[in-house]
């Protein structure tokens, strides 16, 4: 079985190959901009903009786990949340269809329900804050007109993840825990704010 992951040198992407590379029934192939630093000859260079380098890299007949994503807050110019997630989404349907894929894994994000009540689960309202959640929501949009293509040939997987953390991931819930653990942390406001968030072994 061929697994194509796709923006699998990043921190995610890193914990999900050293599982997968586990088992001896799946060949992994590694398609990012970036160079993978933990399993370098498992990739290949390869950005969700360009058709070309999609495929180029995208392996015949592969399940491919989408985790490319434009998604740090001080992203510049914000046309480049559009041309990632979106034309990205676009992007590998098209290599998709072209490649025989029958299943996509998209990673999407709660960043799609905005502000949402506490509990709200999959059937929540849309209503994204900013461009990273829109242009998400906008992917999924994507992959799910692909997967309607042929529904009884097609395998589309979407997880709306909070934010993950873990081992050597430096992000906001990192610099958050670490101002706590310094003794540098300021409360701003009541105090009862909520985040979620996620181990990335969990």
């Amino acid at each position: 079985m061929n697994v194509d992951i796709i923006g699998g040198s990043g921190f995610i992407g890193t914990r999900l190959v050293k599982r997968l590379a586990t088992r001896e029934s799946i060949k992994i192939k590694i398609i990012d901009k970036a160079p993978s630093k933990g399993f370098s000859d498992l990739a290949v260079i390869g950005d969700v903009r360009s058709i070309d380098d999609l495929q180029n890299t995208i392996t015949d007949n592969a399940t491919i786990v989408n985790l490319a994503a434009e998604h740090r807050d001080d992203v510049r110019t914000l046309r480049l949340y559009n041309d990632v997630n979106v034309g990205g989404a676009r992007n590998i349907c098209t290599v998709a269809r072209e490649k025989g894929v029958k299943t996509i894994v998209f990673t999407s994000s709660v960043a799609v329900y905005g502000f949402a009540p506490v509990g709200t689960d999959e059937s929540g309202k849309i209503a994204p804050f900013n461009d990273y959640g829109r242009t998400k929501y906008e992917a999924e949009q994507a992959f799910t007109a692909w997967q309607k293509e042929a529904p009884e040939e097609r395998t589309l997987v979407i997880i709306r993840p909070t934010v993950v953390f873990g081992e050597k991931n430096r992000g906001n819930v990192y610099n958050l825990l670490k101002q706590i653990a310094s003794n540098r942390f300021v409360m701003v406001g009541h105090g009862e704010n909520r985040k979620s968030m996620a181990y990335v072994e969990n």
